[in-house]
């Protein structure tokens, strides 16, 4: 039975374990020695994959959610709830690949690490103290840790104007038989003998349509 502080890892299978094929193949046809490696295949599958999953946590690329933890730990980095293990690698390699002093150029090299080269924009404005940085991050927490950046990386007396820009575009057929629509006109008036009309428009191909009128003094 699992306490609560446990977590059951399901390992991804590198290589298909099979202890029978590096045996002699006058061995292979006995079946007691077919039954013993059979029954010993999983606790070697398991080995391996533990093995590999160690190799990739040493890399904050390859790490899965375990490995990624620890990278997080050194640096101070606590996760939300809904970030993702892909915004979660992007989060740590910003801080770890974190270069002094903070030029321009680091500036530029680290707005690539987060959104790939040609997906961002830097409208520079010396003179008035001013940096515009244009994005377009769909990655959950992309944003934040552009921001995150942006608020540690940028001098103090620079306004830094940062807009995050997504397009999306959707296409669909509605389909509706003799909507019924219902158009209301108020009219107000006041003590200074001032009126002010408020009227709705509904323009429709066999529409059953109603109107009211409210007149207040």
């Amino acid at each position: 039975m699992l306490m609560q502080s446990q977590c059951l890892v399901i390992l991804p299978m590198i290589r298909d374990v099979e202890l029978l094929n590096h045996l002699p193949l006058y061995i292979q046809q006995y079946r007691e020695i077919d039954a013993i490696m059979t029954s010993e295949n999983p606790e070697f599958q398991l080995l391996c994959d533990t093995s590999e999953q160690i190799k990739d946590n040493q890399f904050i690329t390859t790490c899965d959610a375990t490995g990624i933890s620890f990278f997080e730990s050194l640096l101070g980095i606590t996760p939300s709830s809904d970030d993702t293990l892909e915004s979660r690698i992007q989060r740590v390699l910003v801080k770890w690949n974190d270069q002094i002093p903070y030029t321009y150029r680091v500036l530029l090299k680290k707005l690539t690490q987060i959104c790939g080269a040609g997906n961002f924009t830097v409208t520079p404005d010396w003179n008035n103290y001013t940096v515009t940085i244009t994005t377009s991050l769909s990655l959950y927490g992309a944003a934040e840790s552009l921001d995150d950046l942006l608020d540690y990386i940028m001098p103090a007396n620079l306004v830094v104007i940062s807009q995050n820009e997504l397009e999306r575009s959707t296409t669909g057929v509605g389909y509706h038989v003799a909507p019924v629509a219902s158009t209301k006109h108020l009219t107000i008036d006041t003590k200074t003998n001032t009126s002010y009309s408020i009227s709705s428009l509904v323009s429709r191909t066999n529409v059953v349509s109603t109107t009211r009128h409210r007149i207040i003094n």
